[in-house]
């Protein structure tokens, strides 16, 4: 742990930061974090946050943002209280290996215990490593560079797929708070990614360095290569744990049921790319690719102008990345 110099803040080797939108990839890629000795990572830490202000239609004095800053930084710093513990500790305790390593889940604990020890794990490890979907614009996160040792990894993923993926997970509550139920879904989806994309053509100064854009279908097809290639920009080196736990979990049998539960990870990953060709409607992929064609063709994602077209698998629909050059997000 180092210091900060600026007052008793402690800054952690690495604080990775994994920001996405739903359905996009980003519990596999967390995962890749969640197996690694070292790190400590919280999955969707502002998931409980979201909730509570949907049950009390947005809580009088308190704004989401803030909120949802204040968490993101008590998390990255090891330094909750009684409050924002019991906001993270829902969705992590069945997701994150480490909360349940250290026996953090168990009901019979006392708030003050389960308190301390969640202090006390975090604080052991070298780097902490959280997930988002319901951060709209990275730059809020830029107060963190500035006394952390920030790494953000923007996660992005064909959007066909993915609003076909978030049709199983519907109503997307998270849209409904920010833009009341008659909002698409599809639209938003598309805003989200193009907002975050000018973070990548031209990155403001507080970000270089400090940001990586992946895209789900370069890891799902190499897996263990892409892992590494994250690991060395986080500073981190990929080890053993995380190797096997990435080769057994992306040779799954896709007739096995657990390969195709939504929210797991066991996956042919390979496989996973194209499924959605043959079972997405025609209709639906040209609503999506009419919304979010500049962010697709930005990321490389292939226009197709037919239903013929997009049952054709010799016709592929990933293409290479390659960023483009003086060009802005708009």
């Amino acid at each position: 742990m180092l210091s900060t110099g600026r007052g008793s803040a402690p800054v952690f080797k690495k604080a990775i930061v994994i920001v996405t939108g739903k359905r996009s990839g980003s519990t596999f890629v967390g995962d890749i974090f969640n197996n690694s000795p070292g790190v400590f990572y919280l999955y969707e830490p502002l998931k409980e946050l979201m909730m509570l202000f949907i049950k009390r239609k947005n809580p009088p004095g308190s704004n989401f943002n803030e909120m949802a800053f204040s968490i993101i930084n008590n998390t990255l710093q090891c330094q909750w209280n009684k409050s924002s513990m019991g906001l993270i500790l829902k969705q992590s305790c069945v997701k994150s290996r480490i909360l349940v390593a250290c026996d953090l889940c168990r009901k019979n604990l006392s708030v003050q215990d389960r308190l301390t020890k969640l202090s006390e794990a975090c604080r052991e490890q070298d780097s902490v490593a959280i997930k988002l979907i319901r951060l709209q614009d990275i730059a809020y996160l830029e107060p963190l560079s500035y006394y952390l040792d920030l790494r953000i990894i923007h996660l992005v993923r064909d959007p066909r797929p993915t609003e076909k993926s978030r049709m199983k997970t519907r109503p997307n509550q998270d849209l409904i708070r920010r833009k009341g139920k008659t909002a698409k879904d599809e639209v938003d989806l598309c805003q989200h990614m193009q907002r975050n994309l000018q973070y990548w053509i031209k990155p403001p100064e507080w970000m270089v360095g400090k940001y990586l854009l992946v895209r789900y279908e370069d890891v799902a097809m190499n897996p263990v290569q892409k892992a590494a290639e994250i690991y060395n920009f986080v500073g981190l080196s990929l080890n053993d744990n995380v190797t096997k736990w990435l080769i057994k979990n992306t040779q799954c049998n896709s007739t096995i049921e657990i390969c195709n539960k939504a929210f797991g990870t066991f996956r042919n990953t390979s496989a996973v790319i194209n499924r959605w060709r043959d079972v997405m409607s025609w209709s639906l992929v040209k609503r999506v690719q009419s919304v979010c064609k500049a962010p697709m063709n930005l990321l490389g994602y292939r226009i197709v102008k037919s239903e013929n077209d997009l049952r054709n698998l010799s016709i592929d629909t990933v293409g290479p990345l390659t960023k483009p050059a003086n060009q802005t997000a708009t």
